[in-house]
């Protein structure tokens, strides 16, 4: 449910498929905290969400859609630096331009938010 590749351990086939039926050790059962997410907290899912999109980039050769790659940057941004500071480039530099505005737009969403969004956001793009 959120991107981070992070799971408990449920009972396999031998070919490592999970048995029919036999679901995993629940959170209780571990002592564990229920999470609507079994991966873990947020700065874990948040972590793995940056590392599977590092990762995206790098095998498609930078091919995400613009719109979903500067939600996400802009979203990463907030969670990591708060609200967007400096000086807005110039119009003429379009990449740093579109950046920072990304960022900007973010602006006042907490720092939780930011995180969470931005796992939605990873998961939507198949990471």
């Amino acid at each position: 449910c959120c991107g981070s590749g992070l799971g408990g351990s449920r009972p396999t086939d031998g070919a490592g498929r999970p048995r029919q039926g036999q679901p995993g050790p629940s959170a209780e059962d571990e002592g564990r905290p229920a999470s609507p997410c079994p991966e873990g907290n947020l700065e874990t899912r948040f972590q793995a969400a940056a590392d599977s999109l590092h990762h995206l980039v790098a095998e498609s050769g930078n091919q995400l859609p613009q719109e979903a790659a500067l939600l996400a940057y802009g979203l990463y941004k907030q969670a990591t630096s708060g609200d967007a500071s400096g000086p807005q480039p110039w119009a003429t530099q379009l990449k740093a331009r579109a950046m920072y505005d990304a960022w900007a737009q973010q602006s006042g969403v907490s720092r939780q938010d930011a995180m969470r969004r931005f796992v939605e956001v990873v998961d939507g793009l198949g990471c």
